[in-house]
């Protein structure tokens, strides 16, 4: 499976021993995702590491804070766990064979399939920020990823595309009624209005093109450049 966007989950100042196993929970999840090809997660390397190193077993479970924190460190200065280090922010600093401070942040990793089209970006990036609300965190918890932004934008793009064309498909009927003085020129000018749209709609989707910034606008104009052809013929029959 070919991979696409590099993405992030932050979490806040958690009570971390009790919420420990919803980590693991949404990190279950996340990985049963269709859109979300591989996670890097400090959560499922901790869990092995801890069940080797200790015998305890983890997964799922929350932990006292004592033992957490031990085992925490332990975990970080382990040759497995030692690069994850930076995905974690202490209430102070980190040392060797002692319990870690108190955890405000932390993060863990994750990437995207290859996404085809904007649709399937829009659908991958809600459905993922849907999964960390449904976690149900007690404190901040998001994913980020540096192509979110623009998705989002798209996003904002697509629902603002349909009202504009719409609200340009009843200016044109407006206009034309008061301009032609004339309700059977008028529908026909709307119909090649509609068809004209309907065809450059359709090569975009041929061409391979998406909803963004730049489809939206030619959508647009398009409304504006072939209304004017077709009032010109309908005034001319009607004269």
């Amino acid at each position: 499976m070919r991979s696409g966007e590099r993405g992030t989950v932050y979490l806040g100042p958690l009570d971390y021993p009790q919420e420990l196993y919803k980590i693991g929970e949404l990190t279950d999840a996340m990985r049963a995702n269709q859109y979300i090809s591989t996670i890097d997660s400090w959560y499922d390397s901790m869990v092995n590491y801890t069940w080797k190193d200790s015998g305890e077993d983890i997964r799922g479970k929350a932990l006292n804070d004592t033992f957490f924190r031990q085992s925490l460190s332990t975990f970080l200065f382990s040759p497995i766990g030692s690069k994850y280090q930076t995905y974690f922010h202490f209430d102070g600093e980190l040392t060797i064979a002692q319990p870690t401070p108190l955890v405000l942040a932390c993060k863990f990793d994750y990437m995207h399939r290859s996404l085809l089209g904007s649709l399937e970006q829009i659908t991958a990036m809600d459905q993922t920020k849907q999964l960390v609300k449904d976690a149900a965190f007690s404190d901040f918890a998001a994913p980020i990823s540096f192509k979110y932004s623009s998705w989002e934008t798209d996003k904002i793009i697509f629902h603002e595309l349909i009202r504009n064309l719409s609200l340009a498909m009843v200016a044109v009927l407006i206009m034309t009624l008061i301009l032609l003085a004339n309700l059977t020129a008028s529908l026909f000018v709307l119909v090649c209005v509609a068809l004209t749209l309907l065809d450059v709609m359709a090569l975009m989707s041929w061409w391979g093109l998406t909803v963004d910034i730049i489809t939206c606008i030619n959508l647009v104009l398009c409304i504006g450049l072939c209304v004017d052809y077709s009032a010109h013929i309908a005034l001319h029959f009607l004269q």
